[in-house]
C-alpha cells in the first residue's frame, strides 16, 4: 500500500509526497487537509485500486477505484439546508451535490478500513459513478 498526498506550491502545481502507510500518518495527513494548500489524500493498493479522499476543512469527497474503470462515491446523507456545495480540490472548486460532502470521521473511518483491507468499507453506501 502507498499514500500519497499532494502539496500546491505557489505556481498551483501539485507535488506528490509518498509516505509510509501507518494508521497514524493517514491521520495526520488527513487532519493536514485544509481545501487550500493540501486537498488530496490517496490510498493506492495498486495502479488500478486506490481510494482517494479530496477537500479538507471539514468538508470531504471520498472515492474509490475498483479496476480501470470501476469507480465509486461514498455518498452521505443528504443535507436538508442545501442540495450542493463546493470543495476546493487542487485549487479547483468543485460544486457537489450535498451527499458527496462528507465529515472527517467518516473520512479517517474509510481510510483506516482501506489501509487493513484495500477494500470500500462496506458500512457506508457506494454508488458507482
Amino acid at each position: 500500500m502507498i499514500l500519497v498526498t499532494d502539496d500546491l506550491s505557489a505556481s498551483d502545481s501539485c507535488r506528490w509526497n509518498l509516505q509510509e502507510p501507518t494508521p497514524r500518518n493517514v491521520a495526520r495527513l488527513l487532519r493536514r487537509l485544509d481545501a487550500r494548500h493540501h486537498t488530496v489524500v490517496a490510498l493506492r493498493a495498486d495502479e488500478d485500486k486506490q481510494l482517494i479522499i479530496r477537500g479538507g476543512a471539514g468538508q470531504f469527497v471520498i472515492c474509490a477505484r475498483d479496476g480501470a474503470s470501476r469507480l465509486f462515491d461514498l455518498i452521505g446523507a443528504s443535507s436538508a439546508q442545501a442540495s450542493t456545495a463546493t470543495v476546493n480540490v487542487g485549487g479547483t472548486r468543485e460544486v457537489l451535490p450535498s451527499d458527496r460532502i462528507l465529515d472527517a470521521q467518516t473520512a479517517l473511518t474509510c481510510a483506516l478500513t482501506y489501509l487493513y483491507t484495500a477494500e470500500r468499507d462496506p458500512r457506508f453506501n457506494w454508488r458507482q459513478s
